[in-house]
């Protein structure tokens, strides 16, 4: 860590962002209530329940706690007090888009609970509160944020050494967002120590599934395991046995065979089923999301996480089963899913795009390799339903993992070949590409960036030789 200069309180950058984030979605109109059904769990092997058309709420947000009641386990200072307001308020929440889907955390109780006997836990709050808006402000760390590190960890480990305490809830909790906020500021030897750390405590515990019973925390493990995964291009710690793990369609099982047809159909070579099944449930999400957002609703936090969290374990285990010799189509859906995932998932409002280092890097890495004889032979012979799949790649990954300069132009040329060759002049027409495919069409920083990337593309177009 880099050490800064350190404030009080939020520099105005910082609080702009805060009430900017506060206040997203909150004047959306309300519909009517229907019952919601039951999401299941793919983590826990818990089958999922979901209509054709999604499982949707219209549930308020609750406000944050009034966190000068909070009896906190250790004193408190003002300036303490505003950092544990801002987390409560805005970056515990903005983990997830708050446009997708409601927040899992809508019972803040327990969190609180933590703040009030677990001194490690505050220090937590207060460290990464803190260290989040130093490093979105200059990408340092400030000795204020280095206090309570280190308070933190001091704590921590008379909490280690005490065994009513090694494993409870409240130190799992300190320890990933430890390993979470040290791999979001680049400290990956910090992230992964912490990340083996937590493994090892949750192993005790009898495993992830034994988490189920705190199913917030047991899904903040997991999107913390996923982020260092993405980042560095380790395996994951949990589900890393592929044969384990379940590959069966998680909320798409309504959808017709005639689905899976059209898509073997479109392509000489089969699809693996297994990417095949990941596919049909990241469309179905992105289908409920479209639908939910036309019809003013939301869809449940957790029915978006577990899809989610179903989705990018599945991808990344496929990475090891897959070789020189895969089909490029195959590869094209794999880290085109990867980075549509980490679109709503992942990525934290503040931080780069391609914050997801090893992905972008091997997004990055397919594009400037030479195409393949297979691409060579789809590409020369037009094949419709190839050229639409590497559009949709090109302008996902242009949005979500691709952010350098030097990748603009690459991305550029490739889109305006395809687009001159499936005759596309308008946004129009490359829109309803991108929703036969999978596409959040109202997240606004999405769309903008893709109109952007058209428009460059339409005029590259115009100016080749």
């Amino acid at each position: 860590m880099t050490s800064g200069s350190g404030s009080a309180k939020p520099d105005p950058e910082a609080r702009k962002y805060i009430r900017s984030h506060v206040m997203r979605g909150k004047n959306r109109k309300r519909a009517s209530r229907k019952e919601d059904l039951p999401v299941g769990s793919w983590i826990n092997n818990q089958e999922a329940q979901v209509t054709p058309h999604g499982t949707m709420s219209d549930i308020p947000r609750s406000l944050a706690p009034d966190v000068a009641l909070i009896n906190y386990a250790t004193e408190i200072k003002p300036q303490m007090m505003e950092l544990v307001f801002t987390w409560f308020t805005s970056l515990k929440q903005a983990i997830y888009p708050v446009e997708v889907c409601m927040e899992a955390d809508l019972d803040t109780s327990q969190w609180v609970y933590y703040l009030a006997y677990d001194k490690a836990y505050v220090y937590s709050v207060l460290f990464t509160t803190r260290a989040f808006f130093d490093y979105i402000r200059d990408q340092t760390i400030g000795h204020e944020a280095i206090a309570y590190l280190q308070n933190s960890l001091e704590f921590l480990r008379l909490n280690l050494a005490d065994r009513d305490a090694q494993t409870s809830d409240s130190t799992i909790a300190v320890v990933l967002s430890l390993a979470l906020m040290s791999d979001l500021i680049g400290d990956s030897k910090s992230a992964e120590a912490h990340l083996k750390g937590l493994y090892q405590m949750v192993k005790l515990r009898g495993g992830i599934k034994a988490l189920r019973t705190n199913s917030q925390l047991q899904k903040k493990v997991c999107r913390t395991d996923l982020q260092f995964s993405l980042s560095t291009g380790k395996r994951t710690v949990f589900f890393a046995d592929s044969t384990t793990m379940s590959w069966s369609p998680f909320i798409a099982k309504d959808r017709k065979e005639s689905s899976k047809l059209a898509m073997h159909q479109a392509y000489p070579h089969s699809l693996d089923q297994r990417l095949l099944n990941v596919w049909l449930d990241l469309q179905e999400f992105s289908r409920s999301a479209n639908i939910a957002f036309q019809t003013g609703r939301k869809i449940p936090g957790a029915l978006f996480q577990e899809a989610v969290t179903s989705a990018l374990y599945r991808l990344i285990a496929l990475q090891y089963d897959y070789s020189d010799t895969t089909p490029v189509r195959d590869t094209i859906m794999r880290l085109g899913m990867l980075a549509f995932s980490t679109t709503t998932f992942l990525q934290i409002q503040g931080l780069p795009a391609d914050n997801n280092k090893d992905l972008s890097a091997k997004a990055r890495t397919f594009l400037r390799l030479p195409p393949t004889a297979e691409q060579q032979q789809f590409e020369k012979e037009a094949l419709e339903e190839f050229l639409k799949l590497k559009l949709w790649f090109l302008f996902v990954a242009y949005i979500t993992i691709l952010s350098r300069l030097g990748d603009e132009d690459l991305i550029v040329a490739h889109v305006a070949k395809i687009v001159a060759s499936l005759g596309l002049n308008s946004w129009r027409g490359v829109r309803e590409i991108l929703l036969d495919h999978m596409w959040i069409d109202w997240l606004d920083f999405c769309r903008s960036k893709a109109q952007v990337l058209l428009a460059k593309a339409l005029a590259w177009g115009s100016t080749a030789p």
